[in-house]
C-alpha cells in the first residue's frame, strides 16, 4: 500500500517535470524514492515466487498470470532505465533536453505507469 502511494507520487512528480510545471526534480527525494521502489519491487517478486510455488499448476494454466509476469518484467527492466535517465532531471529542465532524451523519459514514464496498473489488475483477475 505504501509502495503504491510512493509510486503514484513519483509518477506525478515525473509528469509535472514533463509538463514543465517543475523545472528540475529534487535529487535526494527522487533517488531515495527510486531505491525504495526498487527494493519494494524486488520484495514483491520474491514473495510472489513463494506464493506461486504451491499454486503453480493452476497459475501456469492462467493467461492472466503470464500477462502479470510481463508487466512485472517490464517494471524490473524499466527500473534500470529510470536509474540511468533520472540523473538529467536533477539539473536540466525537460524543455532543454534533446528530443531523443525527452522520448526516453516519456516512454519510461508511460511504461512505469501502465505496468504498475497492469500488474495490479493482472493479479486481481487471477482468482
Amino acid at each position: 500500500m505504501y509502495l503504491s502511494f510512493l509510486v503514484a507520487c513519483t509518477d506525478v512528480l515525473g509528469l509535472l517535470y514533463l509538463l514543465g510545471k517543475k523545472e528540475t526534480l529534487p535529487k535526494n527525494l527522487v533517488t531515495w524514492a527510486h531505491r525504495i521502489i526498487f527494493v519494494g519491487l524486488l520484495g514483491m517478486i520474491l514473495t510472489g515466487v513463494t506464493m506461486v510455488i504451491p499454486m503453480r499448476e493452476y497459475l501456469l494454466s492462467q493467461p492472466n498470470f503470464y500477462v502479470k509476469l510481463a508487466f512485472v518484467l517490464a517494471l524490473f527492466i524499466n527500473a534500470f532505465v529510470i536509474g540511468i535517465h533520472m540523473k538529467q532531471t536533477f539539473t536540466t529542465p525537460f524543455k532543454q533536453l534533446p528530443r531523443n532524451e525527452k522520448r526516453k523519459l516519456i516512454v519510461s514514464g508511460a511504461v512505469s505507469t501502465l505496468s504498475w496498473i497492469g500488474a495490479i489488475l493482472g493479479g486481481l483477475y487471477l482468482f
